[in-house]
């Protein structure tokens, strides 16, 4: 007799987060120096087994000199990366918090924004458009917000401003 298997959650596995040289959570992953590097680095994820890419277009809350709305990987390296993923069927995950990182990933073939703090009309149409998926992240947010006593400083500064944003982003959407 066969036996039963409870519904367990699906991990979605990533590998390293893709991003520019000292650019948002830089030290978690793997710095890229060129459209050729690009290619290769989401070739060899691939390889390694991972069901997504993971790609930070935008800076972000928790590294230092990095704000959260600035773009950081340009639309060459997201299509570039998004092409290679496609090859294989994988799809493109983008932390995009800012308004351009968001349109430069909707646009350039990202299947999932996580965060998503400045979302537009325009934005939520294309999200439509492109049947794309959002994570909104508020276990993140609040996560900070619950420990704002034992943040750096400078999390507290950036993240302040964005706690609207982000609420508003998400009733669009």
């Amino acid at each position: 007799s066969k036996e039963s298997k409870p519904d367990l959650p699906k991990i979605i596995t990533s590998g390293t987060n893709l991003c520019i040289p000292k650019g948002h959570a830089w030290w978690l992953g793997k710095e890229l120096s060129s459209i050729e590097d690009a290619i290769e680095t989401t070739k060899s994820l691939i390889l390694k087994g991972v069901s997504h890419i993971k790609i930070m277009a935008t800076g972000g809350i928790i590294t230092e000199g990095a704000e959260p709305g600035s773009p950081e990987l340009s639309p060459i390296f997201i299509k570039a990366i998004c092409d290679e993923a496609t090859k294989y069927n994988i799809h493109v995950v983008s932390h995009a918090q800012g308004e351009v990182g968001i349109l430069n990933s909707l646009e350039n073939g990202v299947s999932y924004i996580e965060h998503g703090f400045e979302i537009t009309e325009k934005i939520a149409v294309l999200f439509n458009e492109r049947a794309a998926t959002l994570t909104p992240t508020f276990s993140a947010v609040n996560s900070i917000i619950n420990n704002i006593d034992k943040v750096p400083t400078f999390m507290k500064q950036k993240l302040i401003p964005q706690v609207k944003k982000h609420k508003d982003s998400f009733k669009l959407a």
